[in-house]
C-alpha cells in the first residue's frame, strides 16, 4: 500500500477506537504501532524498531522510552507515548530531552498520544533537544483537510519514513518549517499588535523626520490598517486570478448580465457583492494563519457560510446580510454562535482573532504548542 494510503487509511479509524482505549499501553498497540508500520517500518524487527529502548543517561541507569526507530540498526528518531486522552501541551517531554544527550546518532524525538505527533529535533544546540517542536501533526485533521493542506503534512511525515529518510535531509525540512512558523507567528502578531520596534523598521522606510512618541503613536495605527489591507489586496489578487483562470467566456456573459449588487445566483440563492467582499476580508484575515485555499465560502437562503477546508462541520463565520442590519455570526467553543451586528463589512476586522481562533480550535496544527486547546465538539 502506498504510503499516504496507509497513514490516511490509519487515521481514518483512530475515532472508533479511542473509546476502547483505557491505558496508554493500549495507545501504543492500537494507535501508534499502526503509524510507526504506515511509515514502513517492520515492527517485529528489533533491528528496526526496538520498543522500550534503554539507555543510561547520566547517573539514571535503565531508564526506557517507549519505542526507538533506527536505520542500521541505529537509534535515529525516539517515541515517547503517552494516553490517547493526554493534552501533549501540558506536558514536557522529559526521557526525550535527556536521551538526546545520551544517545550521538539520534537526531529526532516525537512525543505523541497516537492522534497528535510533535516532532522534535537539535536546531538550535547540537545533540540537545529543542524546548518546542518544529511540526505538530493531528492525523484526525488529515481526513477532512483540503488537498493541498493533506498533501503539504503527508510530504512533512514522508520524510520518517523507512525508505525517505535521510537525517541531514529531514533536519534542513525541520529548521526551514520551524522558522517559517516563528516567522509566520511573528508577522501575525505584529499584524494585531505591531510592536514598537516593528513600527519603527517601518516609519523609517516613509518618515525621513524624529520618531517622536506622537509620530509613533500616529503609525502605530497606520502600520496595522496598511497591513492588513496589503494582505487583503494580496488575498483578493489570487481569489480575482483564480476566478478568471475557471470562469468560461459564456459564465463571464452571465455576470455581466446579473442586476446591480449581486455577484451570481443559482436557484434560489442569490450571492450579493457584499457576500463576496465579506468573504475576501476573511480569507485575508485567515491567511495569517492559514493558507488562503483552505477558506472555503458556501452561500444558503438563510446565510452565507465562510468555512475551513470547505466542511460545514468547521464553520469560521456567517453572514447575515439580508435583513435590516447586518450581522456575522462567530464561533467560539463547542461551535457556539454568536451574531453580532456590524455597521459596516470593513468591521469584519474587528472579529479576526475570534476568527483565526476557532480555526485553532479545528486544526491544532495552526498554532504553537500554548496555542492548542481541545478541539470543540468530540466529533472534530
Amino acid at each position: 500500500m502506498e504510503f499516504a494510503d496507509a497513514v490516511i487509511q490509519h487515521a481514518s479509524k483512530i475515532q472508533s477506537q479511542t473509546a476502547h482505549l483505557k491505558t496508554e499501553a493500549a495507545t501504543s498497540t492500537a494507535l501508534v504501532l499502526p503509524f510507526i508500520q504506515a511509515l514502513g517500518y517492520n515492527v517485529f524487527d528489533p533491528t528496526e524498531v526496538e520498543p522500550e529502548f534503554t539507555a543510561d543517561v547520566g547517573g539514571k541507569k535503565g531508564e526506557k522510552v517507549d519505542y526507538a526507530l533506527k536505520v542500521d540498526a541505529r537509534p535515529v528518531v525516539l517515541i515517547e507515548v503517552k494516553h490517547w486522552a493526554t493534552d501533549l501541551g501540558s506536558i514536557h517531554a522529559s526521557q526525550l530531552f535527556r536521551y538526546f544527550t545520551a544517545e550521538a546518532s539520534v537526531r529526532f524525538g516525537i512525543l505523541t498520544n497516537g492522534i497528535e505527533y510533535r516532532f522534535y529535533s537539535d536546531l538550535e544546540s547540537a545533540n540537545r533537544m529543542d524546548e518546542t517542536p518544529f511540526l505538530i501533526v493531528d492525523l484526525t485533521a488529515l481526513v477532512d483537510a483540503s488537498s493541498k493542506s493533506r498533501t503539504s503534512m503527508l510530504d512533512a511525515l514522508r520524510r520518517f519514513s523507512k525508505a525517505r529518510f535521510d537525517a541531514d535531509d529531514v533536519a534542513a525540512a525541520a529548521g526551514e518549517l520551524r522558522y517559517k512558523t516563528g516567522l509566520r507567528q511573528y508577522l501575525e502578531q505584529q499584524l494585531q499588535n505591531p510592536d514598537d520596534d516593528f513600527i519603527a523598521l517601518l516609519a523609517r522606510q516613509v518618515h525621513s523626520g524624529n520618531l517622536t512618541k506622537a509620530v509613533r503613536e500616529r503609525f502605530a495605527e497606520l502600520v496595522k490598517r496598511a497591513f492588513g489591507e496589503f494582505i487583503a489586496e494580496k488575498v483578493d489578487d489570487r481569489l480575482q486570478s483564480a476566478i478568471k483562470s475557471r470562469v468560461s467566456d459564456d459564465d463571464a456573459a452571465k455576470e455581466e448580465a446579473l442586476p446591480p449588487g449581486v455577484h451570481r445566483i443559482e436557484g434560489a440563492v442569490v450571492t450579493t457583492e457584499e457576500e463576496m467582499e465579506g468573504y475576501r476580508i476573511v480569507k485575508a484575515i485567515m491567511g495569517a494563519v492559514v493558507d488562503p485555499s483552505r477558506v472555503a465560502m458556501r452561500d444558503t437562503k438563510s446565510y452565507c457560510s465562510v468555512l475551513l477546508d470547505d466542511n460545514n462541520r468547521r464553520p469560521i463565520c456567517r453572514f447575515y446580510f439580508d435583513g435590516a442590519k447586518k450581522q456575522v455570526g462567530v464561533f467560539g467553543a463547542g461551535k457556539k454562535e454568536d451574531r453580532v451586528v456590524i455597521e459596516s463589512i470593513e468591521d469584519l476586522y474587528r472579529h479576526a482573532e475570534a476568527m483565526r481562533a476557532v480555526a485553532r480550535l479545528y486544526d491544532p496544527a495552526l498554532g504553537g504548542p500554548e496555542q492548542n486547546p481541545a478541539v470543540p465538539g468530540s466529533s472534530e
